[in-house]
């Protein structure tokens, strides 16, 4: 036990002990679209603004930003903040939701003439909310948390000093689990349970920093 913990220890020294150099952090931010499957969610929407059919994939806006940190050479380490919205209307329903998905990655960056390859996974803790007005003017407000996880591939190619155009294919999973109104401590009498959870593919067009 102590040869671990002292194994540890060194990696930790040798990390906390490596000189920064000029380009040790990249801070990225990009916007793209994500494919996703979330047959519960489906199903409410279904029964109430209609539209969608529970068990097929839809589209929606995804937005995301970060910072990283090489902690190796060729290895980062970092956290983003990705955003998942969308809305469907219909029978005098409007409802509109959205993931807010915090994640810390652990990515490999594979350095080449001019781009880096980067691949790697995180988890976060991240949150669904959603906004529903019915056609009598009421509002009724939902949330829940879970975790999240994201795995990514992306390419980098530089566009000029230190700033590169960055393409992402991501793939995550969403357990944030059921929705309630954000002023009930249960769901209605008689209200079936759903639940948020999602899974989906992806694609972000972005910009990456490099300093």
């Amino acid at each position: 036990m102590n040869k671990y913990r002292i194994g540890l220890s060194s990696i930790i020294l040798a990390l906390l002990a490596r000189p920064a150099s000029a380009q040790d952090f990249a801070a990225t931010a990009g916007l793209g679209l994500e494919y996703y499957n979330a047959p519960s969610l489906s199903q409410y929407i279904l029964n109430r603004a209609g539209g969608v059919t529970p068990g097929t994939y839809m589209t929606a806006v995804q937005l995301g930003a970060g910072i990283e940190y090489f902690v190796l050479e060729d290895w980062t380490l970092g956290i983003e903040y990705g955003y998942i919205t969308n809305q469907s209307n219909g029978n005098g329903y409007q409802i509109s939701y959205s993931y807010s998905m915090p994640t810390i990655m652990l990515r490999r960056a594979l350095a080449g003439d001019n781009y880096y390859i980067r691949f790697g996974g995180g988890i976060g803790y991240h949150s669904f909310t959603m906004s529903q007005t019915d056609p009598y003017g009421g509002k009724t407000d939902y949330s829940t948390k879970g975790v999240g996880l994201k795995f990514d591939v992306a390419f980098d190619t530089k566009l000029s000093e230190d700033f590169y155009v960055r393409v992402e294919g991501d793939a995550r999973a969403e357990y944030t689990g059921n929705f309630r109104a954000k002023d009930l401590d249960t769901t209605e009498q008689n209200e079936p349970t759903y639940n948020s959870d999602l899974s989906g593919v992806g694609v972000t067009f972005g910009l990456v920093y490099y300093f």
